[in-house]
């Protein structure tokens, strides 16, 4: 393949997994009791994980620090703990290894989408 068709299944996979995470976002997340969350840094980290499944929530402010070409270890740091895993596409290591992750605010939601663990878009709704 080409370097041409590389860039451009890349730009694809980027889109595809921001409009994956742009529903995602608008459908809100179900609080399923079911659901259990193991001793994890994230729900130490973070004064509201307990409410939110074990998982840190996001806001605003910590939002606008995170910018494009971070990895997703210093929006861990920036937030305080681990976001949800919502979407995952080849395989780890790869070139094209893909992740999506979401953080739910009080108000909103925040997505992030990785490329090789590099931030490449980040979109957020209804955070204040």
């Amino acid at each position: 393949m080409g370097l041409i068709e590389l860039k451009l299944i890349r730009t694809m996979l980027i889109l595809t997994l921001l409009a994956v995470f742009t529903l995602l976002a608008a459908c809100g997340s179900s609080d399923d009791p079911k659901e259990t969350s193991s001793a994890s840094p994230s729900a130490q980290a973070s004064p509201s994980a307990a409410e939110n499944g074990g998982r840190a929530t996001i806001t605003k402010e910590q939002y606008d620090k995170i910018k494009n070409g971070m990895t997703y270890k210093e929006i861990i740091e920036i937030v305080g703990g681990e976001g949800e895993l919502v979407s995952e596409s080849g395989k780890e290591g790869d070139d094209l290894y893909a992740t999506a992750v979401m953080y739910q605010g009080k108000t909103g939601t925040a997505s992030f989408v990785f490329l090789k663990d590099e931030l490449q878009t980040k979109s957020q709704f209804g955070l204040e």
